[in-house]
């Protein structure tokens, strides 16, 4: 009886040229793959450092706040890093009310608009 088994084809498959020519298109080499994901990893590790410090930050607020700590226990760069909060949450207030007020505007506007058009109706 003869084996029935699939014959080695000699060529690549029709799948496995389209598959290397985006191989080659989108990745250049492996030093470049591997560059790619340290730096992906870099970046999250820089991110998960920013948010790490800025939670640090919010608790010296918070005991500053409460009282659990006095301004002459804190070390300068605390002092400073606790300044620049209150100076972006000023800063982030400031923008949020100019968002608000023009938001107002748009309403003030619009019913302005209808009042005329029920005057002009009438």
């Amino acid at each position: 009886m003869k084996e029935k088994s699939l014959v080695p084809i000699g060529e690549i498959s029709i799948f496995e040229k389209i598959k290397n020519f985006f191989r080659k298109i989108f990745v250049k080499d492996k030093f470049e793959e591997v560059y790619i994901s340290e730096q992906n990893e870099t970046s999250n590790y820089n991110i998960r450092d920013k948010f790490k410090k800025e939670k640090i930050i919010i608790e010296l607020q918070q005991k500053y706040e409460n009282g659990m700590i006095l301004e002459g226990q804190m070390s300068e760069e605390e002092r400073n890093n606790l300044l620049d909060l209150y100076k972006k949450q000023i800063e982030d207030l400031e923008n949020k009310i100019i968002e608000a007020k023009m938001t107002l505007n748009n309403y003030k506007n619009r019913i302005l608009e209808v009042k005329r058009k029920v005057e002009a109706n009438n």
